[in-house]
C-alpha cells in the first residue's frame, strides 16, 4: 500500500530511480510513484516512456568509476527524500555493491554482502559457496588453464560450456556469431576440447557442465525479495517457455507457474546463504529422473518482475514499501498462464520448430494474452521509437 496523494502533501513520497531498462520500469505502471531513469545510453528507450519524470545519461560503466559515482550522487540531490534505487543487470549490481558505502547515503536499496554478490557472479566462487549446502548441482569443471581429455574422463556428453563470468558472455556470441547466445552446447568430448581451446585463446575462464536432460521449458526460477532477516516479503515461480537460440540462448517467452518444490528449495537456499534484497534462483528439472538441479543465483531485479506485476504479485513495489517503511502488501497468489515475450526473437524461436498455419494461428492467439516490455498500449511511444529505428536499420542494409 502506498499513501494517497492527499497524504503526500504532508510528506514527500520517495521516488523510484530506475537504473536499467523498460522491463524494470513496467511494474510501476499502476502506481503513483514518481519514476526517474538512469542509463548509459542517451538513446535508451526508457527515456521516451510517459511514466518517466526525468532521464539522465550516465558515463560508461567501464570508464572512470569516480565519474560514475559522482553522476549517481548528483542524480540523487534533486530529491527531497532519499529515493529507492532499482538495478537490473549484473554489471550495475556489481558496481552498486562495490560502492555501496557511498551510494547508501544517497539511495535506498538492499543487497547481500559484497562477498556474496561477488561469489554469485563467478562460477568458481559460486561452486565454493554452495558446496556445503544440501542442493543438487550439475557435475562441472571450472578451469583457468588448458582443458585436457583426461579432465573429461569422468564426464558423459553432451556438455554445455559458458564463461565463468557473465561479463564475458559476449565472447560466446563472437564464437557462435549469434548475439543472443549465452552458452555453447557440444555433443562430444572432441568438440568440447575444441570450444575450450577457443575460449582459452581469448583468455576467458569457463565452466563445462554435463547437461541436465530436458528442453528449456524444464527450467524454473524462484523469485523473491527478502528482508534483512532473509525472509521473503513476496515470491513467485517462473518457467521458461522458449529461448533463442533454443539452448543456451536468452529468454524470449516466459510464464508463471505454481511449483511447491521450487518454492521450498528456493527458500531453503536463500536462507542458508543469507540472501536479502531481490533474487532469482534458477533450476532445471531433469526430464528423466524428475530431480531438480540448482543452476545459478542472480541477486537483482529481472524482466520477470514485469509479468509478475501484471499477474498480481509486484516485487519491486513490495521492495519499495519495505525500504520506505510503508505497509507491505501480503499474500503470494498470482495468475498463471499469461506470458511475457521478447517479440522479434520469440517469433524466430517459434518458427524454428512450428511453422504450420495452425501453429501460427495458435501463436497469434497466445500473443493477445502476453506482455512485452517494449510494446504497451498504455505507453506506446517507446515501441514506436523502436519500430522507427528498426525500419531505418532495414533500409540501410
Amino acid at each position: 500500500m502506498i499513501p494517497s496523494n492527499s497524504q503526500n502533501k504532508q510528506q514527500a513520497l520517495p521516488a523510484a530511480v530506475i537504473y536499467g531498462g523498460l522491463s524494470l520500469l513496467r511494474p510501476f505502471r499502476k502506481t503513483n510513484i514518481s519514476c526517474h531513469a538512469l542509463a548509459h545510453s542517451k538513446s535508451d528507450l526508457i527515456r521516451y516512456s510517459r511514466k518517466i519524470h526525468s532521464f539522465k545519461a550516465l558515463p560508461p560503466l567501464n570508464s572512470d568509476s569516480d565519474a560514475l559515482i559522482q553522476a549517481l550522487i548528483d542524480s540523487s540531490t534533486k530529491f527531497k527524500v532519499k529515493p529507492v534505487l532499482y538495478y537490473g543487470n549484473d554489471q550495475t549490481m556489481r558496481f552498486i555493491s562495490t560502492h555501496r558505502e557511498v551510494l547508501s547515503d544517497h539511495y535506498r536499496f538492499l543487497m547481500p554482502t559484497a562477498k556474496l554478490v561477488s561469489s554469485c557472479s563467478e562460477k568458481n566462487s559460486f561452486n565454493e559457496l554452495i558446496k556445503d549446502i544440501d542442493v543438487t548441482y550439475p557435475k562441472s569443471i571450472i578451469t583457468n588453464s588448458r582443458l585436457s581429455e583426461r579432465d573429461l574422463n569422468s564426464f558423459t556428453p553432451p556438455f554445455v560450456i559458458k564463461p565463468n563470468k557473465t561479463s564475458n558472455q559476449s565472447v560466446i556470441a563472437q564464437i557462435t556469431a549469434n548475439k543472443t547466445q549465452k552458452a555453447i552446447v557440444v555433443e562430444t568430448k572432441k568438440e568440447a576440447l575444441h570450444v575450450a581451446s577457443l575460449l582459452e585463446n581469448k583468455n576467458v575462464p569457463f565452466i563445462l557442465q554435463e547437461i541436465i536432460q530436458g528442453t528449456e521449458d524444464n527450467i524454473f526460477s524462484y523469485h523473491a525479495f527478502n528482508d534483512e532477516n532473509f525472509q521473503p516479503i513476496g515470491y513467485f515461480v517462473g518457467r521458461k517457455v522458449r529461448t533463442y537460440p533454443h539452448f543456451g540462448g536468452r529468454s524470449t517467452c516466459v510464464t508463471l507457474v505454481d511449483d511447491d518444490e521450487v518454492v521450498e528449495t528456493g527458500q531453503f537456499i536463500s536462507q542458508k546463504l543469507n540472501f536479502c534484497g531481490p533474487l532469482k534462483l534458477d533450476f532445471k528439472r531433469d526430464s528423466r529422473s524428475g530431480k531438480l538441479y540448482f543452476l545459478e543465483a542472480n541477486l537483482r531485479f529481472t524482466l520477470w518482475n514485469h509479468l509478475a506485476a501484471e499477474c498480481g504479485i509486484n516485487l519491486p513495489l513490495r521492495a519499495y514499501q519495505y525500504l520506505c517503511g510503508f505497509p507491505i502488501d501480503h499474500g503470494n497468489e498470482y495468475q498463471t498462464g499469461r506470458q511475457w515475450i521478447a517479440t522479434n526473437d520469440d517469433i524466430r524461436s517459434f518458427l524454428d520448430i512450428n511453422n504450420s498455419p495452425t501453429a501460427m494461428l495458435q501463436y497469434g492467439i497466445q500473443r493477445l494474452n502476453s506482455y512485452s516490455h517494449v510494446f504497451s498500449i498504455q505507453d506506446p511511444v517507446p515501441y514506436l521509437i523502436s519500430l522507427k529505428r528498426r525500419l531505418k536499420s532495414l533500409r540501410n542494409r
